[in-house]
């Protein structure tokens, strides 16, 4: 087992993570394959971390199997008597996105118990790779846009050669705050770089949530750092060279907004929602009107498929309320409706129930409260500014997922947020 689990077979399979989503991208962009290299690697990934849960023989993790395979169990037969042309091939795809997540993160849960966790420089070189697809598609004007086909991708948004900007935006503040640990502790040329081509990246995807990760954590970090270097541990001063900088680099973003991608996308929700909203209604009144631009500037409009999802949730049999509606054979106004909320907090318990809820949530919150615990046993741990940071970015990616979903559930995103879950009850164990 020590031949396959150990840092070095990780380290490489994490440095291979912005390498299979390029590839994957272009394969999807110029041919369209129904599977992708990202399907079958991360599938096997699953597999290989199965395989580690398996041989633990770890009667809770056993237990805690039992429970998901009793839930997805009932989930698919009961949903293929109730709805008609209903696919159990389909549903078992949406399920497997569920488990995803629970299973890389008992995974790391177990694995970084008995071995370091992975070095930061991993996420550096990580980093370097996404950054310097990005140049490259910039300066051979092939980049993918982040919103539709353009000839020029500045009104919307640079994608590089990744394929979903929400997702890849959730990626990039994950590798990003990786990557300030780094700048701030070593205070190399390499890390400058890698930071500032993350910062890139996250400034011309075009979207809200990358801008407000982006934001959150240097301006997080920032007052944070001013608190405790002021007033509590005067001996973090030695970084305020590093905070400086970081400070200039978030200035400079700020200063050039209005020719940024994030800003010709909101001002044209906003404007283009006022205009439609009142064609539509001429007589609606401020209070709606404003509701219904917040909806589209906050979730681009994703509260419309909320409405309509809790409608069907609201009206469908008690077994859907606990097991979940699923995205297929759902009906509103007597109209077709196959359509999810996009966002992942809803989506658990709409589409996979409060049965589903429940048991994507028992493994988070149990790690939740350890880690509570242990921060409480030594308070003194939230002054670690690596510990900060990882909480911060954790956070940012929690708010993401809540405004757009494809977090949790999409695999290339989930596996991110475990191994930051874990490293960071690695951190506080050792600290």
């Amino acid at each position: 087992m020590k031949k396959f689990y150990n840092n070095r077979v990780l380290t490489t399979y994490f440095i291979i993570q912005p390498i299979i989503d390029i590839i994957t991208g272009l394969m999807k962009y110029y041919f369209d394959l129904p599977l992708s290299l990202a399907m079958i690697v991360r599938f096997m990934f699953i597999l290989y971390c199965g395989l580690y849960l398996i041989v633990s023989k770890n009667k809770k993790v056993y237990a805690f199997f039992g429970i998901c395979f009793a839930y997805f169990l009932v989930s698919i037969v009961g949903n293929y008597i109730i709805k008609d042309n209903f696919s159990i091939v389909h549903h078992a795809y949406n399920l497997f996105r569920l488990i995803y997540f629970q299973i890389v993160l008992l995974f790391f849960y177990l694995y970084l118990k008995k071995h370091k966790s992975i070095d930061n420089q991993t996420f550096t070189k990580m980093g370097f790779i996404v950054g310097i697809s990005l140049l490259i598609s910039l300066l051979t004007k092939t980049s993918f846009c982040s919103y539709d086909e353009f000839e020029n991708c500045l009104p919307k948004g640079y994608l590089g050669y990744f394929f979903s900007a929400n997702e890849y935006g959730s990626i990039l503040i994950a590798l990003l705050g990786y990557q300030m640990i780094e700048f701030i502790k070593k205070r190399k040329l390499i890390n400058l770089v890698v930071l500032s081509m993350l910062v890139l990246f996250l400034s011309l995807l075009g979207t809200k949530t990358s801008f407000i990760g982006l934001f959150g954590l240097f301006f997080v970090y920032i007052i944070y750092y001013l608190i405790t270097a002021i007033f509590i541990t005067p001996e973090k001063r030695d970084y305020r060279g590093a905070v400086v900088v970081m400070f200039l680099i978030i200035v400079l973003v700020g200063v050039n907004i209005k020719r940024l991608p994030v800003y010709n996308n909101l001002y044209e929700i906003y404007f283009g929602t006022l205009e439609t909203k009142t064609n539509e209604n001429p007589e609606i009144n401020d209070k709606d009107l404003k509701k219904e631009v917040n909806n589209y500037l906050v979730f681009s409009g994703r509260n419309d498929f909320i409405a309509v999802n809790k409608e069907i949730y609201k009206n469908a049999p008690l077994f859907n309320k606990l097991f979940g509606i699923t995205d297929q054979g759902n009906y509103y106004n007597e109209q077709l409706v196959n359509h999810i909320n996009e966002r992942d907090f809803h989506d658990l318990y709409m589409i996979y129930g409060i049965v589903g809820l429940i048991v994507e949530s028992l493994l988070p919150l149990y790690l939740g409260i350890r880690l509570l615990k242990k921060l409480n046993k030594n308070v003194k741990l939230l002054l670690n500014d690596e510990i900060i940071i990882l909480g911060i970015t954790l956070g940012l990616l929690l708010m993401v997922s809540y405004m757009a979903g494809h977090s949790l559930m999409h695999p290339a995103v989930a596996f991110y947020i475990a191994y930051i879950i874990n490293d960071l009850l690695k951190k506080v164990a050792v600290s």
